[in-house]
């Protein structure tokens, strides 16, 4: 009777366990795919395999390569008249911050507050330069990738 009573037990507890142990072993399979998937899940009607071609290559027709070579010639012109602009609205916005801190230093005794004020302009207009010289540099990075991804087209 006894041993009836612990086996019923024993049981019981393996019943009540039973969810924490596929729990444990669920998360121990999991774990191990994705070591192997590099923490990569498939998702069913999301994940899709196609194949297809890299915009870095050169198409094998005359015609797309005429094509593709003309589109990346575009793209360089275009990169290479925003930084003129760019360059240019920045020396202006260099030279009217400069005037803004001459004026900032000529009141800044008979009117502080107007020479404070004067002085962040200037300072948000150094800032804004700066933005467009830098918008300049991502630009010739560009414009040397695809030099470097478009060897033929040049």
């Amino acid at each position: 009777m006894e041993y009836g009573v612990v086996i019923i037990v024993v049981a019981i507890a393996l019943v009540a366990m039973r969810t924490y142990l596929v729990r444990s072993f669920q998360e121990k399979y999991r774990q191990t795919g994705d070591v192997f998937g590099e923490g990569e899940q498939f998702k069913p009607g999301l994940t899709q395999a196609t194949e297809s071609k890299s915009t870095k290559d050169i198409p094998d027709t005359p015609e797309e390569k005429q094509e593709t070579c003309s589109n990346v010639l575009a793209q360089i012109t275009q990169l290479k008249a925003q930084n003129k602009d760019n360059l240019q609205t920045a020396t202006k916005l260099d030279k009217t911050s400069a005037d803004l801190q001459k004026q900032a230093k000529a009141i800044k005794k008979t009117a502080p507050e107007e020479a404070k004020l004067l002085l962040q302009q200037a300072q948000e207009l150094t800032g804004q330069a700066n933005s467009l010289r830098e918008q300049v540099i991502i630009n010739n990075q560009t414009i040397a990738q695809l030099t470097a991804d478009y060897p033929d087209c040049f």
